[in-house]
């Protein structure tokens, strides 16, 4: 997943707008399935490590957007970070 997938579920990218570039033959628009399955997994898997961890927490579940915006503020971070070190 890049942060391009994570703009994708959050609505920053509308596939329409994008050229069609993709799939065999490089003609398809950007699809969203294959972001939504794999943001899915991961969702889940953090899920399943968090109530294994927090067994005696009530932490409520991720969604795949909240998942989704923290890989973009990880990726702003990590961005401003050498910035800072100007």
């Amino acid at each position: 997943l890049a942060i391009t997938d994570a703009n994708l579920i959050l609505g920053r990218i509308i596939p329409s707008f994008f050229p069609k570039i993709f799939g065999p033959n490089k003609d398809q628009e950007l699809g969203t399935e294959l972001t939504k399955q794999a943001f899915q997994k991961i969702t889940n898997e953090i899920n399943e490590y968090n109530a294994h961890v927090n067994k005696h927490s009530h932490n409520r579940k991720k969604t795949i957007p909240e998942i989704a915006l923290g890989f973009i503020k990880i990726a702003n971070a990590s961005m401003c970070r050498p910035i800072r070190n100007l």
